[in-house]
């Protein structure tokens, strides 16, 4: 009785922890109070339509304690109502307008929809609501029992891996894709609730008790590969960030340096052009000598070309016969002018990786040709970053949709997915940036760390649980020993006691049945000899009547005296039936375990009956074939043959025994053509005393079917009757074989 109010107590606590715990939340969204509804400015709030399912499942668990099935259904049916139709909204898209019934949301941090409870809160408070209706209703099975047990382990698996999410700041354990995360203090309330249903349906029976002991390990396996699933989902996800992070840092880093470096060549060009119109006829073979020595010192600056106003190469740091004269020539061509009045800076053209700029000359405002500079980008891009960072990455730049740098490295296998774009603008003229990450790079910024969690954690789990349960079977074995030896010595004790009595009632019976056979002994004896005397004297007095009448005896006379003759003999042989039925399975006969031929047996046993003319008895000629104990096959066939002639009253008296066998019997069947017995009593010709007729009008005693049956029971066989009236009868009786390899020392013994 105590155990069950400290149950009821104890669900009825977690009821009001989840009551108070939604009231409290309901009451900081009204009083604009951020303390109970989000705990940390970084949390997730929890939602109002979350409080109120709180409350509801509050109140539904207090009346559960309370054994208050209307209001706990009541509860349950509207905590159904705003889950699933909060899970519908999700699944369907929809807005139903109930996210924000109660109040206007003003706190949406980690939320997707402004009011609307995360989908895993709204699947917990569907299996509350399930829970509360079910644990409702009186009906019991073991599918529901399942049931129970496995929304119970979901409500508190969910509420256990979202409080280690937050604890370990991983937020895929307490959120799904980029919907409304569940909250800090929702999934504590939830595990309140787990607990309350917990208790609420552990049964006080020992094996109730035995069935939790196995699912808490089951819910332990599922909680640690939960946490550790949720936790290697983050940390891939943290490494796919920093991936990205780092990648995208690069990406910026390189397409800023490139920004600043081209724009220093350029104006090292717009300088050199500005010296070039500044400087004399006799001072420009100084410019050129420091144009020449300005290549040599930019191993990104392959040529400079002074160009006239009407597009003649006057002047070049590179021979005649290098390539770039067909480049220029292109450029001249398609690009240049003879009348370029714009004193602007231009970049022409980008062809074969050279980035080619051309700056406009002009003296006292007249127009004199161009400053024509060729960079190769690859060596800009070398002072920009080292070689070892172009091997990580491959990079390509696009400048007015043509491709003027293209690096990849061959053999190198790269990973498009995580390409980065970038743009950058110089001189008013903006270029694309693609970096590549290599597969290289990726996996020296992954690690096995998150596979190792993952396992770890799986194996941890799964090895408590083993632990558990093996502590649980190690402690039902040592109960079951210890019951076990505590009835063995309850056994021993009783087996003892058993024992003795059983020895004393031994000796008892033993007594008894010595006392009852000299009884018997005495009582048939002590009976009999009155029973002579009684019909001595009544032949005595027959003839003494005789004498004096000197004629013959009247009826009147005669029959008194048969009567007392027939009666007198009749109950002797009745005292010799029970003396001999009470011996049997006693004492046996000196014959008998005397083996025979069974053919040679039944031949003896017809030569004692002394058959009249008028009766046949066919043998089957399958006894022959056997052998049998003299007794009690003897016994049982005369007394069965006397049984057939007696209640016969053909001419001709026919009886035939048969013999068949199974594996360990042999079958034996008498059957005769007298006048048959109702079915009714082909049970009864076999008790003590049972005669068909009255006693007076039949001279036997009514024991010779008893002595037969009793025989064939002793003998460990079975007897029946078959019989109509009008058909005959046939009685059946079975008898053990004779084992194999036996041998009876005799010398009357045929095989």
């Amino acid at each position: 009785m105590r155990l069950i109010q400290i149950k009821t107590l104890t669900v009825s606590i977690f009821g009001a922890l989840s009551l108070l715990m939604g009231a409290a939340v309901l009451f900081g969204w009204y009083t604009h109070d951020i303390t109970f509804v989000q705990i940390h400015p970084n949390f997730v709030p929890m939602q109002a339509n979350t409080a109120v399912c709180f409350l509801l499942s509050g109140l539904g668990l207090i009346a559960l304690s309370l054994r208050n099935t209307k209001a706990s259904i009541i509860s349950g049916l509207s905590l159904f109502i705003i889950a699933t139709l909060t899970l519908f909204q999700y699944v369907f898209q929809l807005d139903l307008n109930i996210d924000q019934a109660i109040i206007k949301h003003y706190i949406t941090t980690k939320t997707s929809h402004p009011g609307r409870m995360a989908p895993n809160t709204a699947i917990i408070f569907i299996l509350t609501a399930i829970l509360l209706c079910l644990n409702s209703i009186k009906y019991h099975s073991k599918t529901l029992s399942f049931l129970k047990k496995l929304s119970t382990s979901t409500i508190l698996l969910i509420g256990f891996v979202s409080l280690v999410g937050y604890l370990f700041s991983a937020e895929s354990l307490y959120g799904w894709m980029s919907l409304t995360r569940m909250a800090f203090h929702t999934s504590v309330g939830v595990i309140f609730i787990g607990l309350g249903m917990f208790f609420h349906e552990s049964g006080l029976k020992h094996q109730e008790k035995e069935q939790y002991i196995w699912w808490s390990s089951a819910f332990i396996i599922l909680a640690s590969f939960s946490i550790s699933f949720g936790l290697w989902h983050e940390m891939n996800k943290q490494e796919q960030l920093l991936i990205r992070r780092t990648v995208i840092e690069e990406a910026n880093y390189i397409s800023h340096n490139l920004s600043l470096t081209v724009n220093s060549k350029f104006f090292s060009m717009q300088r050199m052009a500005s010296r070039w119109e500044q400087a004399s006829e006799t001072t420009r073979s100084n410019w050129k000598s420091d144009a020449l020595q300005h290549e040599k010192d930019d191993i990104s600056l392959k040529a400079i070309v002074l160009v006239n106003q009407n597009l003649e190469k006057t002047w070049s740091t590179y021979s005649d016969q290098s390539n770039f004269n067909s480049i220029l020539e292109d450029i001249i061509a398609s690009n240049l002018t003879t009348t370029n009045t714009s004193d602007e800076l231009q970049v022409i053209s980008a062809k074969e990786q050279l980035l080619i700029v051309t700056t406009p000359l002009f003296i006292e405002n007249n127009f004199q040709g161009y400053l024509i500079g060729l960079f190769n980008i690859k060596d800009i891009l070398l002072t920009v970053i080292p070689p070892k960072s172009l091997s990580d990455m491959g990079l390509s730049i696009v400048f007015e949709n043509n491709v003027v740098f293209k690096e990849y490295t061959p053999n190198t296998e790269y990973v498009r997915k995580w390409n980065v774009q970038t743009f950058f603008v110089t001189m008013g003229i903006e270029y694309s940036l693609t970096l590549t990450p290599s597969v290289t790079l990726i996996n020296n910024l992954q690690s096995y760390l998150p596979e190792f969690v993952f396992t770890t954690g799986s194996i941890i789990g799964l090895m408590i649980a083993i632990i558990i349960a093996l502590g649980r079977i190690t402690s039902m074995k040592a109960r079951d020993l210890t019951i076990i030896e505590k009835a063995q010595r309850i056994t021993t004790k009783s087996l003892r006691v058993s024992q003795k009595k059983l020895k004393e009632t031994v000796k008892k019976l033993s007594l008894s049945n010595s006392e009852l056979e000299q009884f018997a002994y005495v009582a048939s004896h002590d009976l009999k000899a009155p029973l002579r005397i009684i019909h001595s004297n009544a032949e005595i007095l027959e003839m003494e009547i005789l004498k004096t009448i000197k004629n013959d005896l009247t009826d009147n006379i005669k029959e008194p005296l048969r009567i007392i003759t027939s009666r007198t003999k009749k109950m002797a042989r009745l005292l010799e039936n029970i003396l001999e039925y009470s011996r049997i399975g006693k004492k046996h006969s000196s014959s008998q375990g005397l083996i025979m031929n069974g053919m040679t047996l039944m031949q003896e046993t017809l030569e004692l009956l002394s058959l009249s003319p008028n009766i046949t008895v066919d043998i089957d000629s399958k006894f022959n074939n056997i052998t049998l104990y003299e007794m009690p096959i003897k016994q049982i066939m005369i007394n069965l043959i006397n049984n057939s002639i007696k209640h016969n009253d053909s001419e001709l008296i026919k009886i035939k025994i048969s013999l068949s066998e199974d594996p360990n019997h042999y079958i034996f069947k008498v059957k005769d053509n007298g006048l048959g017995i109702p079915v009714k009593y082909n049970k009864q010709v076999f008790e003590m005393f049972r005669t068909l007729k009255p006693q007076d009008k039949v001279e036997g005693t009514g024991m010779g079917l008893a002595i037969v049956k009793k025989l064939v029971e002793v003998n460990k066989g079975q007897i029946k009757l078959e019989s109509e009236i009008g058909k005959g009868s046939t009685f059946t009786f079975t008898l053990p074989k004779i084992k194999k390899g036996y041998r009876h020392q005799s010398s009357k013994a045929s095989v």
